[in-house]
């Protein structure tokens, strides 16, 4: 190579470190300027997030690039010249290569090897920051006796130190073994395997190394048997599985003193008897001596405990089991996100979120859903529109409630002109507040940073922000939590962006692991819950109200970042739901045998992906998230979950059915299939080619009968999702109807009545008689919330006219 090539490299492998450098730089200081915008202390935050994960990049490529260097230099030294053929004319010359260049070149694949090894180990950054906070629990664990602390936060930093040196050992043995074939320092003659001394040296203190990375791995295995999912194994085994791995963790070291006696006498049997003996013993200890130490003797730890150690590894807190006593339907639900998506999509507006809670109406709240939307006439504005539940127009059209409570089909209850925040917005605005552009250099390194060019010729009296969708922002303030999509809410007259934070734990005792976001983990948690003013772009972070000791560990950490739960405003706390993803997570474990539960239903006859955790009503006040289990062997429901906030508080309330005449979904299903009205709806839906849309069956329970309902949409092509008909069952008594009004009053008329049969004032009459009687019963008990739907049921049944 010329001297003018190897400056042309040089000069572009400058080029190209400067550029990552200041990318680097440039995206540092803007996300330091950024979040000086939110707080002082999440200004801190960040810079402590993003040193950290330098120092971890740095700190694990020097190590691996010194260690593959070291393996190379090793070799080279080895090394007494190379040579390298030349043609001159017909003569052909070898000229020796300098030494400096072999060493250059030994350092060269060191580096490559160490940034290719190296890389990506701000990955590592929160398990390393926990470990550095510490985590105590306060409980320990009944296999080790181990505080749980220590399995989440210590545990996986032993696993990721362990990965990290077995790698290098294994990789730095294959390119040694490579590079010493490539010399000559290993052949094969005909009397064999012949390697040179100075081959076998090194390698035998790199197979030493190797030996006792391993025998470290097996002194951390009892703590990955202690949180492992094998919550069946009796006492005796997991002693013995213990002692078997701390046994091999001896063998590991006897085999790494005989692989320096190797290195020393050269016999290769001595080296190839004791790695066969080690990995004949890993074999033992893992397929073996497990199906051997298996006892039919109760189990180490018993099903309370696992159940226990579950919950807390997975936010599961259950409340107390009061039994509903109101035996009056609950505000029927028959919307949920995605048949809402639809309904605004068909009409032009731009679905941004949706919230259960309470709309403001006369007579006082009532139950629905919050969305957001952006209409198609102006796509900056953002409006937040009240559906009610259970109530729908005779065209099968939801109403939309303003704030001054009387039903509109046009006004939303909030409106903002230009917000900052929302869900999907674009990368970066002008705005009277945020991140001052300066000069224009200062404006050259925001461009940069953001990619966004469009901001160098911007004028200095404007400022700039990002991070514009709530949940991007609130996981550039706090990356460590997995954070949820945003929900609206208005408090106090303003719209208001509401995510929420969860925590998820790499490792817990006796805890399953689910897949999680494309990772398995072994536990997830509530963490934090941000708050963001969708017009100023101020966001408030603040403790979660079921948060334990791993949120309010990460807490400390942030310094200042993130507010105690109790200085969260009751609006807020009100208008927080329970997060779907985090719930269908819970029900993974309910799912497991420590719960006897069940299994959820699938939605096909092929038992499909689970159904997804539904919005249901237990009173017209608590929206609450309910899924379903089932008994497979005698295909009735076994348990019902339903997961609410209580003043922000998480709860679960888990309801075991022992009626076993009551069917499950599908059998439901089927039987308002046979219902000759709505199945002709149905073929007219189809021979239209329209589309149906069928959710997941609803489930209630109370201190009657178990309530099942499920509305049916059809959308047309050119038009909004309209309510086909609705399918219930009041224990084993099942009907159709085109609305929830109607439904209700063919399943509570009084057991014998016959409404269909008899005249039409007949079944009206017993009807009112029904609702009379059950509004009667709610006074006696002062359920006054029970007597006023009661009694609005009863005025709906005289005021009905003839048909």
């Amino acid at each position: 190579m010329t001297t003018r090539s190897r400056r042309l490299l040089g000069s572009i492998a400058l080029v190209v470190a400067l550029l990552y450098i200041g990318r680097w730089s440039v995206a540092f200081l803007s996300e330091r300027w950024w979040a000086a915008t939110i707080s002082g202390p999440a200004a801190g935050l960040v810079v402590r997030w993003r040193l950290l994960g330098v120092a971890l990049d740095i700190a694990a490529i020097t190590v691996a690039s010194c260690w593959f260097s070291l393996q190379a230099l090793l070799v080279a030294r080895t090394v007494a010249t190379v040579s390298v053929s030349r043609q001159l004319g017909n003569l052909q010359l070898r000229e020796a290569v300098p030494t400096r260049f072999l060493w250059m070149a030994g350092v060269g694949t060191g580096v490559l090897l160490g940034l290719i090894t190296g890389a990506g180990a701000r990955n590592w950054r929160a398990p390393v920051a926990l470990a550095a906070q510490g985590l105590r629990y306060g409980v320990v664990d009944p296999l080790l006796g181990e505080d749980v602390g220590l399995y989440v936060a210590q545990l996986p930093v032993w696993d990721l130190a362990f990965n990290f040196a077995i790698t290098l050992v294994l990789l730095g043995i294959v390119v040694t073994v490579m590079l010493y074939v490539g010399i000559g320092g290993i052949k094969r003659e005909v009397r064999g395997l012949q390697i040179h001394p100075d081959a076998r040296r090194h390698l035998g203190w790199l197979l030493a190394v190797l030996a006792l990375v391993i025998a470290s791995g097996y002194l951390i295995e009892p703590y990955h048997l202690a949180a492992g999912t094998d919550t069946s194994i009796g006492a005796l085994a997991f002693v013995t599985r213990v002692r078997a791995a701390q046994i091999m963790a001896g063998v590991a070291v006897g085999v790494s003193l005989l692989s320096i006696a190797w290195l020393r006498r050269g016999r290769h049997s001595l080296l190839v008897g004791s790695w066969g003996a080690l990995l004949l013993g890993a074999l033992l200890e893992q397929l073996v001596i497990p199906s051997l130490a298996a006892e039919s003797a109760p189990p180490a730890v018993g099903v309370a405990e696992i159940r226990r150690f579950e919950s807390i590894a997975w936010g599961i807190h259950e409340a107390p089991g009061a039994p509903v006593t109101d035996t009056i339907p609950a505000p029927t639900a028959i919307w949920d996100e995605s048949i809402l998506s639809h309904w605004f999509a068909a009409g032009g507006d731009r679905y941004l979120g949706a919230a259960p809670g309470t709309l403001p109406t006369p007579s006082g709240p009532v139950a629905g859903w919050l969305v957001a939307t952006t209409p198609a006439e102006d796509g900056h504005r953002v409006n937040l529109v009240g559906v009610v539940e259970g109530i729908v127009t005779n065209d099968g059209q939801p109403f939309r409630v303003r704030a001054g409570g009387a039903a509109d089909t046009v006004s939303p209850i909030l409106s903002v002109a230009d917000p900052r925040l929302r869900p999907g917005a674009e990368g970066w605005r002008p705005t009277l507040t945020g991140v001052a552009p300066g000069g224009l250099l200062r404006r050259f390194s925001l461009a940069w940073a953001r990619q966004s060019w469009g901001i160098v010729p911007a004028s200095s009296a404007r400022a700039v922000d990002w991070h514009l969708d709530p949940t991007e922002r609130a996981a550039a303030v706090l990356p460590m939590a997995s954070w949820s999509a945003a929900t609206p809410a208005a408090i106090d007259g303003r719209l208001v962006w509401v995510v929420q934070g969860t925590l998820s734990l790499r490792s817990a005792p006796l805890s399953p692991r689910e897949l999680w976001r494309g990772q398995e983990v072994s536990g997830l948690v509530p963490g934090f819950v941000a708050a963001m003013d969708a017009v100023s772009g101020a966001m408030t972070i603040y403790l979660d109200p079921g948060a334990d000791s791993l949120a309010v560990s990460w807490s400390r950490y942030a310094e200042g970042t993130v507010r105690p739960a109790a200085e969260m405003p009751p609006g807020l706390s009100e208008a927080l739901p329970y997060p779907p993803a985090w719930f269908a997570a819970q029900l993974m474990v309910l799912e497991g045998p420590a719960w006897a539960l069940g299994r959820r239903p699938g939605r096909s006859a092929a038992d499909g992906p689970p159904e997804f955790p539904l919005v249901g009503w237990q009173s017209p006040r608590e929206a609450s998230r309910v899924a379903v289990f089932e008994d497979p062997a005698r295909r009735v429901v076994s348990a019902i979950v339903s997961a609410a906030r209580t003043n922000g508080v998480p709860r679960l309330r888990v309801e075991r059915i022992d009626r076993s005449a009551i069917p499950n979904g599908r059998e439901l299903e089927r039987d308002w299939d046979r219902d000759p009205q709505l199945a002709h709806l149905r073929d007219s839906v189809h021979a239209a080619g329209d589309t149906l849309h069928v959710p997941a069956v609803r489930w209630r329970t109370g201190a009657g009968d178990l309530v099942a309902w499920q509305p049916v949409f059809a959308e047309p092509a050119k038009g909004r999702p309209a309510l086909l008909g609705v399918g219930g069952a009041v224990g084993e008594r099942v009907a159709s109807a085109r609305t929830p009004s109607d439904l209700w009053t063919a399943l509570l008329l009084r057991p014998g009545s016959d409404s269909s049969a008899g005249s039409q004032d007949a079944g009206r009459l017993d009807a009112a008689l029904e609702w009379l009687h059950r509004a009667d019963s709610a006074l006696a008990r002062h359920d006054l919330t029970a007597f006023g739907r009661a009694y609005e049921e009863l005025r709906k049944v005289l005021e009905r006219p003839p048909r």
